[in-house]
């Protein structure tokens, strides 16, 4: 059974297509960025809203529900861990 040339030609094309798609990625690999306004910050939702723990200060926020009812406040902050937050 004989691959014609038109084959041939088309099979050659796609794997020096691939080849350079490849070699393109290695060569300038795609840039990335951490988060940004969020980063550090955990939420737990439970009891009477959304707690919200910023681990960069130590900071505990609540966001009762419904969210329309009031206000988020702060709730205190933790200072160290396994002590009662102030």
């Amino acid at each position: 059974m004989r691959i014609d040339l038109y084959t041939k030609m088309i099979l050659t094309v796609i794997a020096v297509t691939l080849l350079v798609i490849a070699a393109g990625s290695m060569y300038r690999p795609a840039s990335v960025a951490a988060q940004t306004g969020l980063a550090g910050v955990q939420f737990v939702a439970g009891g009477p809203g959304i707690f919200v723990f910023d681990t960069r200060n130590g900071d505990i926020w609540q966001y009762p529900y419904p969210i329309d009812a009031r206000p988020p406040f702060k709730v205190g902050k933790i200072t160290q861990l396994g002590m009662p937050y102030k």
